[in-house]
């Protein structure tokens, strides 16, 4: 199994050109990784609502995705799998990865790691960055981040919390 984790909180362009790229370089099916991220305390979608997004706006069909609540869900899986896909936009993400991968006991896997380089016009996207724009109606819908029917899920999650945009 070749899994791609990520927090995916609310999924996005960058992360599904991550795992399209990573599905034609290994030449077989990548898994949608759905987890919390021990660096994170919550996020705006819980698990279950954001594996309904990445079905509802961008069709990945329901057995191609997995969520992981736990930690040690996480470092079983990676255990388990044959490649473990991250996304890269700068050095940053490199330590970061590696952060993560002594966070959650798993260095010993690095040989499994296929890192995906992101394109130049996708590395200024972040779900914390699309987030932000969204409640500081800075976003644009020309930006294509997301698909259009998918912002205003995001504005009304917002408006929920207690965001006023």
């Amino acid at each position: 199994m070749n899994i791609y984790l990520t927090s995916a909180n609310p999924l996005h362009f960058s992360h599904i050109n991550t795992m399209e790229t990573a599905e034609k370089k290994i030449g077989g099916p990548v898994i949608l990784g759905i987890c919390s991220n021990i660096n994170k305390t919550s996020g705006l979608f819980t698990l279950t609502e954001r594996k309904q997004i990445a079905i509802k706006y961008y069709q990945i069909p329901e057995e191609k995705i997995r969520i992981y609540h736990e930690p040690e869900e996480i470092r079983e899986a990676i255990e388990r799998a044959d490649r473990i896909i991250r996304g890269r936009r700068d050095y940053r993400d490199t330590a970061y990865i590696h952060q993560l991968a002594e966070q959650y006991g798993v260095s010993d896997q690095a040989e499994k790691l296929l890192v995906i380089s992101i394109p130049n016009h996708l590395r200024t996207i972040s779900s914390s960055r699309l987030i932000r724009m969204i409640y500081e109606n800075d976003y644009r819908p020309e930006y294509k981040w997301v698909p259009d029917d998918l912002i205003p899920v995001i504005k009304d999650r917002l408006a929920a919390v207690g965001y006023l945009y």
